[in-house]
This record gives C-alpha cells, sequence and structure tokens, in this order.
C-alpha cells in the first residue's frame, strides 16, 4: 500500500497528496471554487478572517499623517501649475515673449484714456512714424488702439497714413 505522502498531485505534480490524489494547494483551490467552498470562505471572512485581519493591521506601525498640501502662487497671483509659474506664464517664458501683458490677473484691459492715445499716434503720424512705432513708444499694441477706436478716429488714422504716404514717407 502506498502511503499519502508518497503519492504526486494530478494537477501539479508535487510529492505528497492528502486528498483525491491533489496536494494541500490544489486542493483548497478547487475546493474554495465550489459554491459550498465560496460559502465557507465568505463565512470565514466574516468571523475568524475578521479578527486574523485585525490583529495583523495591529502589528503594523500606523502611517504618518500626510502634510497640507502647498499652493504655490504665481508672480501674477495665480496658481502655479509647472516650475512656480502659472499656464500663462509659463507658456510666455518658453516662447520668449517679452513685452508685458497688459492685462490684469482677470483679464480685464486697463484703464486708457483713448483721446491721450489717438492725439499721441496722429502727431506721430503726421511727423512721419508708422502706427506700430507711435504705439510701441506707449508700450500698448496696435490692436489695442484700433478695438478701442471709434470708426471716425480709425478713419483719420489711414487718411494720415495715406497722406504721408503720398508725401514720400513709407509707412507700413
Amino acid at each position: 500500500m502506498i502511503k499519502a505522502s508518497e503519492k504526486i498531485c494530478k494537477d501539479c505534480g508535487k510529492l505528497g497528496t492528502i486528498c483525491k490524489d491533489l496536494c494541500k494547494s490544489c486542493y483548497q483551490k478547487k475546493h474554495r471554487g465550489s459554491p459550498e467552498g465560496r460559502l465557507k470562505v465568505k463565512l470565514y471572512n466574516d468571523t475568524k478572517g475578521r479578527e486574523a485581519k485585525a490583529r495583523y493591521f495591529a502589528k503594523q506601525p500606523p502611517k504618518p499623517p500626510r502634510p497640507p498640501k502647498v499652493i504655490k502662487i504665481c508672480e501674477c497671483e495665480r496658481i502655479a501649475i509647472v516650475k512656480g509659474l502659472c499656464s500663462r506664464c509659463y507658456q510666455r517664458k518658453r516662447n520668449g515673449v517679452k513685452s508685458e501683458d497688459y492685462r490684469d490677473r482677470r483679464g480685464r484691459l486697463p484703464v486708457i484714456d483713448i483721446e491721450k492715445v489717438f492725439n499721441y499716434v496722429l502727431s506721430e503720424l503726421q511727423k512721419g512714424q508708422s502706427i506700430t512705432s507711435a504705439c510701441n513708444d506707449l508700450g500698448i499694441s496696435r490692436n489695442v488702439i484700433y478695438n478701442r477706436l471709434s470708426g471716425i478716429q480709425r478713419t483719420e488714422l489711414r487718411a494720415a497714413k495715406a497722406i504721408g504716404a503720398i508725401n514720400g514717407n513709407q509707412l507700413y
């Protein structure tokens, strides 16, 4: 008669069987897969398994609490995303834009006395400068002026530009 410890498992080929020509690990795997086995595993997890889990975690040292997240603020008072910069400042730095952004942090344009700007640009046009160079002297882009001027003022600037071109000043 062959002893159970000398028999070979049908599934994995290990030496030593306990029941139905299976080793301990293969038998438990098949037993847990059956409906009765699933019920017993669930029952164990609800009673002794819960106690064993509590004993295991009682031995483990508690995790230290995480420090609160520090929110970094960009120079323009927006939340920093990358390298201490907000997305707008990061893109400007990456693209090499050197001119100052004339919008405040809420995206509103600053208050500009458009009449003074218009008179200055008109006088520079009559001297022979271009609209762009006059705007650069003021630190304002040309688009800001065109967006804020009235239709009559825009027409007056175009006429002054055309007169300057006729007189020999090449304006672009």
